[in-house]
């Protein structure tokens, strides 16, 4: 691929950074520590001139005094920051399993029909909902006002605990939350200024795995039986329903998930506003955005301190009659996108989603197989560190379906090579040439139509450094001209069935394209749940993610059986903003290093957030190891019931959860969860190393 290659090299091999074309910089040698220090060397010197280039002004000092702030605690954060306690070793024990008794997920379509009862009703009383004999909605619910907040909730899950005995008591009444405040939480992460807390980054697997298990908590707190019948979230594996390779359920009335069993209709209706209005989730309401309800003095602000929703990160979006027909009242809805029903709306032939512009698959379909989800998540052949496992999750390029390996030698990777990529280089390289000339007391070049003309020279400069650095090591960013119109054609006349795929690279080197995980069913359901901020909305297709999460637990399960020693360098989770060569070959997928994907989610209000993306590096800011995930709206007290009672579990020392705190958690000796295909990994009686 452009952009040369990069192999993960082990301790004992030498290691090879690659040269940057707008830094000119290569480095060799033979240890990644010292690695570490020649990459240590290069940036700090760029990262001290980006802060005097944004600072050399009168009016850039308080900025000036704020980024230097902010890389004073960083920098005695990652030095003094509380270390979670180690175990004495991995857990491991002297039959090969881990010493522990998680409890178990299972897909949708393994529960029996009095778990699958009590789950439906668990979700709609997050809602604020109960179940009616007559008179509710077409899933048989009615609002119930004891449980439609928080407080409410937990207050009456306690209630029910009432002169019950203690072993058939519900646990987990602490942990009950409305499900508006799940939403919400989501939605932070993407409306973060300092760009997405939830995706496109290292930390996406950690972000969601605390969203699976805030709603897992939940739904156990919101179980009605005593004893609780819920025993876990359940997780929807979608090669179960793909249509190519065809899965075990997509031609089954009774087992596909999207029917009147499961989620509903894939198609919808128009006139139905394309609501779901079947399964065990019709007629979903979404709600509406309110100050009272989201906004800065809130009960949920009060309660939580959110800086999210203290500091409106996001005010919902406004459906008009404009959008809606003239009977229709203009509605803030919850949603990061204009949408004109109450309910959870589905819809693949999406006029606003990447359908409207070629099918992702050839067909509406899922296309994905347990194949590729076992790729994803294989130690050491397939992947090797955590971002090569997330690289394969996320996309990556528009290939089309067969044959994989010989496109990437064929056309696509030659317009690649030898048009799209060295044409942008080429105007890349030219506006750094003009705006350092400008700097020297040269005309400043013009600015494109789309830019912001009030972006200064030193600016503009520092993004086209961004931009040169990304392109070299992600060679398949494409924008809307004639070269990248050139290579969608060449694509065209390989064959009609156009796909993202992920990354992974084998032992031998060799990249493979699987489909990716992440992403398929949000593209092929589209709106709702397409709709990335708001996806939460959707609540069933949501638990897909609980199936990304099995995939990621398979690689550190599978990896730690090989190599234990990933433990203590938490899976080559980057930690630094230097630490970017154990993430395969480049180019790197949507959340690799350098990626203009984060970039691009950033706030682009210079005034009220000045540093957040012509300063970036590597890394998105609130994406390294030990960083809090999602801090605008933390995680916490999530672990309290899986650990000791002289442990602090709760993450508020450090203000909420920090990646590597998740990554200590949730290692297979310490979670408090694990998936019916990876049970047999456990043994709660066996005997430790």
């Amino acid at each position: 691929m452009a952009g040369g290659h990069v192999r993960v090299p082990t301790d004992e091999e030498e290691c090879h950074h690659e040269e940057l074309p707008a830094f000119n910089e290569k480095s060799r040698c033979r240890k990644r520590g010292a690695c570490g220090v020649v990459l240590g060397l290069f940036f700090f010197p760029v990262l001290i001139i980006l802060i005097l280039l944004g600072t050399s002004r009168p009016e850039g000092a308080a900025l000036k005094a704020f980024i230097m702030k902010i890389s004073s605690d960083r920098l005695r954060s990652y030095l003094a920051q509380r270390q979670p306690p180690r175990a004495a070793a991995t857990g491991l024990c002297t039959n090969g399993k881990f010493k522990n008794d998680p409890r178990i997920r299972r897909e949708w379509r393994e529960l029996g029909n009095d778990e699958l009862k009590a789950v439906q009703e668990a979700f709609w009383r997050l809602r604020g909902f109960k179940r009616v004999a007559s008179g509710g909605n077409k899933a048989g619910f009615a609002p119930d006002s004891e449980w439609n907040t928080t407080l409410k909730g937990q207050a009456k899950c306690a209630e029910l605990n009432e002169g019950i005995p203690a072993a058939a008591q519900n646990p987990y009444c602490g942990y009950f939350t409305n499900y508006d405040e799940i939403v919400a939480l989501h939605a932070c992460s993407v409306k973060d200024p300092r760009c997405d807390q939830g995706h496109t980054g290292p930390h996406f697997m950690n972000f969601h795995r605390m969203v699976i298990l805030k709603m897992e908590l939940a739904l156990m707190a919101a179980d009605t039986n005593r004893p609780i019948k819920v025993k876990a979230i359940p997780y929807w594996d979608q090669s179960l329903d793909s249509e190519d390779p065809v899965g075990r359920y997509r031609n089954d009335p009774n087992k596909f998930i999207y029917s009147d069993n499961f989620f509903g209709d894939f198609w919808t209706k128009e006139s139905d506003q394309y609501a779901v209005v079947n399964g065990l989730f019709a007629e979903w309401p979404v709600s509406v955005w309110t100050e009272e309800r989201f906004g800065p003095n809130s009960e949920l602000a009060n309660r939580t301190g959110s800086m999210c929703i203290r500091s409106g990160f996001f005010p919902g979006t406004v459906a008009t009659k404009d959008d809606c027909g003239d009977d229709y009242t203009p509605t803030r809805w919850f949603r990061d996108h204009v949408e004109c029903s109450q309910y959870v709306a589905r819809q693949p032939n999406d006029p606003n989603g990447p359908q409207a512009y070629f099918r992702l698959g050839g067909h509406y379909g899922i296309v994905y197989s347990k194949e590729e989800f076992e790729a994803c998540s294989t130690y050491p052949e397939n992947v090797r560190t955590w971002m090569q496992w997330n690289t394969c999750q996320d996309p990556g390029l528009f290939f089309c379906d067969v044959p994989r390996d010989t496109l990437l030698l064929g056309p696509v990777r030659a317009q690649l090579r030898e048009a799209v990529v060295p044409a942008m280089k080429a105007k890349i390289k030219e506006a750094i040439k003009d705006l350092e000339e400008a700097l020297e007391g040269g005309t400043s070049p013009p600015l494109p139509d789309e830019d912001d003309a009030s972006q200064t020279p030193e600016q503009r400069l520092v993004l086209a450094n961004a931009m040169a650095a990304f392109l070299w090591h992600l060679s398949t960013n494409l924008e809307a001209d004639a070269d990248s119109q050139a290579l969608l054609e060449s694509v065209s006349q390989v064959c009609d069935d156009p796909m993202v795929y992920g990354y992974f690279t084998k032992l031998n080197s060799q990249r493979s394209c699987p489909r990716m995980q992440h992403g398929q069913a949000h593209f092929k359901a589209g709106w709702d749940f397409l709709d990335v901020t708001t996806s939460a909305n959707d609540c069933g297709s949501f638990t897909q993610h609980a199936d990304e999460d099995r995939s990621n637990m398979r690689f550190m399960l599978l990896s730690l059986l090989k190599n234990p020693s990933l433990e203590d360098n938490y899976w080559r989770y980057p930690q630094t903003q230097f630490d970017v060569l154990s993430n395969g070959k480049a180019p790197y997928g949507l959340s690799g290093p350098f990626t203009t994907a984060g970039l691009l989610t950033c706030n682009s209000d210079f005034e009220t957030f000045p540093f957040y993306r012509w300063l970036a590096g590597a890394w998105t800011p609130g994406t390294l190891l030990r960083d809090v995930v999602n801090s605008g709206f933390p995680f916490v007290d999530l672990f309290n019931s899986s650990c000791s009672a002289d442990e602090d579990c709760s993450g508020r020392s450090n203000g909420g959860y920090t990646n590597q705190e998740i990554m200590y958690y949730t290692h297979p000796s310490r979670t408090p969860y694990t998936y019916d295909s990876l049970a047999q990994y456990f043994d709660p009686d066996c005997v430790p190393l």
